[in-house]
């Protein structure tokens, strides 16, 4: 995990400059919660909690986006285990024109469940609405495997 989250904080990095180095660079932070489905059999998410730290021009943006929740799974026996379900996401996004805006964004997502790691692609649709000048309130359904999604909402503070 440790790697992985060195790697995601590097290319931040190196996406943020190379943004500010164009001028007209924002940077916003935000919270985020939501709910998860997927084919697990015998189990119960918990809502994540999440936030995400972002940088770039008023339309495309660079996004560090990190989820925890708790997974519960029923066994034999009714017997049940409990384990951390966290994500670890850098993503590209495009968010159109607009009060009302379109968003989409794709990327990259490193998944860990107790001891179990997996790392893959992710792809999430949705839209947005400006309220102000530094506040944007958003609603994602994000692919974050083929067994797994999530639907969320979120608020963006700009700075």
């Amino acid at each position: 995990m440790k790697i992985t989250l060195k790697l995601f904080s590097v290319l931040f990095m190196i996406s943020a400059s190379t943004t500010f180095a164009e001028g007209d660079g924002h940077v916003y932070f935000g919270l985020k919660t939501g709910f998860f489905s997927g084919d697990i059999t015998n189990a119960d998410i918990d809502p994540p909690l999440g936030f995400v730290v972002g940088i770039g021009q008023p339309r495309f943006s660079i996004e560090l986006e990190i989820l925890q929740s708790e997974l519960e799974i029923e066994g034999l026996y009714n017997r049940s285990s409990s384990h951390d379900f966290n994500t670890f996401a850098l993503y590209g996004a495009y968010r159109s024109e607009g009060e009302i805006y379109f968003k989409s964004r794709l990327g990259v997502l490193r998944e860990e469940i107790g001891n179990v790691e997996d790392t893959g692609l992710t792809f999430g649709i949705g839209g947005g609405v400006e309220a102000s000048d530094a506040v944007l309130l958003e609603v994602e359904y994000t692919i974050i495997e083929a067994d797994a999604k999530l639907l969320s909402v979120g608020i963006n503070l700009r700075l």
